[in-house]
């Protein structure tokens, strides 16, 4: 059997050589398809997040962005970060329903060469099971939904865990902004006075380098943190 085999876990086949990361490709399709359609969020306005966005040309009222849209948006995150303190191999752990702000999020940290943490959002009110996955994670930079949603992470997380999570970001506009919280807006502002990096070298990321940790449901035990 050949020893590529063990990468395809669906149907066994040979995958092609040579794979790319998670970085490579999202730059190559922001190169080869700039504007192909690449996400369609019907539940979300064609405005929303217009700091990255151009008015819709085709009439559509919700949000659809192409390859080179998703990836300006992703790159423009991923320099904030790194303005902040995330650097490559560190952890973002993203509390985040369906939206636009997820795929952002995850092109950040693939751009970054960070690892993107996919959390239940569920779990931002249950203290135990988010400590416990932040821990796993070691977390460095956390993402939640809304204000509700900080401020619940805000009171369940344990000092030891806060104080090393150097970002802490809220990816819905909120009425008033926690202490401590940036607004993704205001991180995604080109205006927005944070130093322009270029993501280079140090950023690179490897076939052999992390890039996700999803939990399983833990239905039979506490959830694992399956790595990729």
């Amino acid at each position: 059997m050949s020893p590529h085999c063990t990468l395809a876990e669906d149907k066994g086949v040979d995958l092609k050589l040579p794979l790319v990361t998670l970085q490579q490709l999202f730059t190559e399709l922001a190169k080869d398809f700039p504007d192909k359609t690449a996400l369609i969020c019907r539940h979300q306005s064609a405005d929303f997040l217009h700091q990255v966005s151009q008015p819709s040309t085709n009439g559509s009222k919700c949000l659809r962005w192409t390859h080179s849209q998703l990836y300006a948006a992703g790159e423009l995150l991923a320099t904030r970060l790194h303005a902040l303190g995330i650097r490559n191999g560190m952890r973002i752990a993203a509390f985040l329903r369906n939206g636009a702000q997820y795929a952002v999020g995850l092109y950040a940290a693939a751009l970054l060469g960070a690892v993107f943490v996919a959390i239940n959002p569920a779990l931002a009110t249950k203290s135990e099971e988010a400590n416990y996955m932040l821990r796993t994670a070691e977390a460095s930079a956390l993402l939640a939904w809304d204000a509700n949603m900080a401020n619940d992470l805000d009171r369940g997380i344990e000092q030891d865990l806060a104080a090393k999570i150097l970002v802490k970001a809220i990816c819905n506009p909120p009425d008033t902004l926690p202490k401590g919280w940036h607004n993704l807006e205001d991180l995604l502002d080109p205006k927005s006075n944070y130093d322009q990096i270029l993501l280079g070298d140090a950023n690179k990321s490897h076939l052999d380098d992390l890039a996700l940790i999803i939990f399983t449901s833990g239905t039979t035990s506490r959830p694992k943190g399956v790595k990729q």
